[in-house]
């Protein structure tokens, strides 16, 4: 018997019953009531039947079948979905379509979008067959990391979808990215005019809550990443998510409404989060910190200052710190002066919009194990100049990463020079540049001596072994690079005859656009290289630039034809 179906009272042979008028009209009713039970019974039978040999049909003729092994399968599986890097995803990047006030988007953008659609390949393997059900349900780790992108209208399925990844990534760390932006666009940008209720979108997305809340569910999640999701949401996660190591909370002020400034419920210290190694806040008007004794890694961007250093005072043990932008706030509170020492801290990523407290707040931190500096602000500024130049004097002397992003530059040379000349161990330099590659020209000059303001190496970061350019999302043309290159076999050559030793790597992070010919090189360049003055180590992309070994095959022949002219 098939599950499900329970056959009616079976009917006897000799159970006709003539349709004569000695018989009742309810007895006739009755009779045909109990042949149509039978033939419906019949017809579901028949129908099961049909589905166990379609099934058959799909088992023997989809792809892979049972020829290959559960093991092999798994491991293709695995392949297929790879886990998501959490760690180079921003909270601050743009949606799609974000240029829109009005925000659109169909079904069908939806599958086409591959963060949106992604979630779905697992779901999708298991939609071949039984058997590659069965091996992707037992395939726990393809299930251990998912980013849904929010909608109201399928808040429903999203909250299946959550949870039908919960059930199947068994004892793995579960990792999960949920961003709300286009709904908090859709109910408070266009409906500006006449916002809805806040139990409105609330509402809406309490199924998602239910299976985010549950308390079976959130001790499994390792990874939380929240973008702009509803204020009521914060006061539950205290004391919820036992094993959480990242924790993200943002509200990108470009796509969303930003969170009211009295908000309050969301605690997060060592009692609430006891597990938490790496906590990312952007743009939180407030919350409650307390002690973080596990917090390794802190990054803390468009947040008032006061509230950024009473975190850091609560993080002792940081080994990583991003502080981005901080504002004053709606406080009129003073920020102390006393010292943040951090022992263990290694790396300090500090950017500023504009001199002020937050600029010289940075002079409070004191971290002995110091080895890499990532600074943000405009040093044409002699006030921001000397707070950058105070904060180096107190480094430590094992620091030798020195990052300058991208509106640091557009300076005076001899401006770098002064900040260059108070950290002379660097040994690596990152230039970030995404606006206009001329800003970093003043840097290069600062390096090439006679050109910054001074005229020894010793002045000029003399230990510099490594130049990197970051040029990611930066349209360069022709133009700009020759300008550069020119630039930069200056410094090279300069920097070599001062100094023999001093071996130089530059690296870009994209594809360079190199000039042509050999006319980059000038005539003393020329003869440099191909006298062994001059040694280029130059990669694009992760590898050797050929250019550099086709611009010494050139003037070798530049050279020998020379001096074949001259022997003529």
């Amino acid at each position: 018997m098939l599950p499900g179906i329970q056959p009616p009272r079976p009917l006897r042979e000799d159970s006709t019953i003539p349709l004569s008028a000695t018989h009742s009209k309810a007895a006739e009713n009755a009779y045909i009531q109990e042949r149509l039970k039978a033939l419906e019974f019949e017809l579901r039978k028949r129908v099961a039947e049909r589905s166990a040999l379609l099934w058959e049909i799909n088992e023997s003729t989809s792809p892979g079948g049972r020829l290959l092994p559960s093991e092999v399968l798994s491991l293709i599986f695995q392949y297929a979905c790879l886990p998501i890097d959490f760690a180079r995803r921003k909270l601050n990047s743009a949606p799609r379509d974000a240029e829109y006030s009005a925000v659109i988007v169909t079904p069908s953008q939806d599958m086409s979008n591959a963060e949106v659609n992604g979630p779905y390949v697992p779901i999708r393997l298991a939609s071949v067959s039984l058997y590659w059900r069965r091996i992707a349900c037992a395939t726990s780790q393809i299930w251990t990391t998912i980013v849904i992108e929010v909608r109201e209208r399928t808040a429903k399925s999203h909250a299946s979808l959550l949870r039908l990844y919960l059930q199947n990534t068994g004892v793995h760390p579960f990792g999960v990215e949920l961003d709300f932006r286009r709904e908090q666009k859709h109910h408070w940008t266009l409906l500006e005019n006449f916002p809805p209720p806040k139990s409105t979108l609330v509402d809406a997305l309490q199924p998602i809550a239910n299976v985010l809340f549950n308390p079976e569910n959130a001790a499994k999640i390792t990874t939380l990443r929240l973008i702009a999701p509803p204020h009521e949401w914060l006061a539950p996660m205290s004391r919820l998510f036992s094993s959480l190591e990242e924790l993200s909370l943002g509200w990108p002020f470009q796509f969303c409404a930003k969170p009211p400034s009295d908000l309050d419920g969301l605690t997060i210290d060592d009692a609430s989060f006891p597990t938490l190694q790496r906590l990312q806040i952007y743009n939180l008007p407030q919350f409650t910190c307390d002690t973080l004794t596990h917090l390794t890694r802190i990054d803390l961007t468009y947040l008032p200052l006061p509230m950024c250093l009473d975190t850091l005072v609560q993080c002792p043990f940081l080994e990583e710190c991003h502080i981005h932008f901080p504002n004053n706030g709606q406080s009129n509170r003073i920020v102390s002066s006393e010292l943040i020492v951090l022992e263990r801290l290694e790396y300090l990523d500090w950017a500023c919009n504009e001199w002020g407290a937050a600029a010289v707040a940075m002079q409070r931190i004191r971290a002995p194990a110091l080895r890499r500096l990532r600074w943000d602000d405009n040093v044409d500024d002699p006030r921001t100049r000397a707070t950058l130049v105070n904060f180096l004097s107190h480094a430590p002397t094992q620091i030798t990463i020195l990052h300058l992003n991208e509106r640091t530059g557009a300076s005076k040379p001899e401006n770098w020079t002064t900040i260059f000349h108070s950290i002379p161990q660097i040994r690596d330099l990152v230039l970030e540049q995404q606006i206009y590659i001329s800003n970093i020209i003043p840097i290069i000059r600062a390096l090439t001596p006679g050109l910054g303001g001074a005229s020894s190496l010793a002045s000029m970061l003399p230990a510099l072994r490594l130049l990197y350019f970051v040029f990611t999302g930066l349209s360069i043309t022709r133009v700009d690079s020759f300008g550069l290159l020119d630039d930069l076999l200056t410094m090279v050559m300069s920097r070599q005859e001062e100094d023999r030793d001093a071996k130089l790597r530059i690296e870009f992070d994209t594809d360079f656009i190199w000039p042509e010919d050999k006319d980059a090189l000038t005539g003393d360049m020329i003869s440099a290289m191909v006298h062994g003055k001059l040694e280029l180590d130059m990669w694009e992309n992760g590898k050797p630039a050929r250019w550099v070994e086709l611009m010494k095959r050139e003037a070798q022949e530049t050279v020998a034809q020379s001096s074949r002219g001259r022997n003529r």
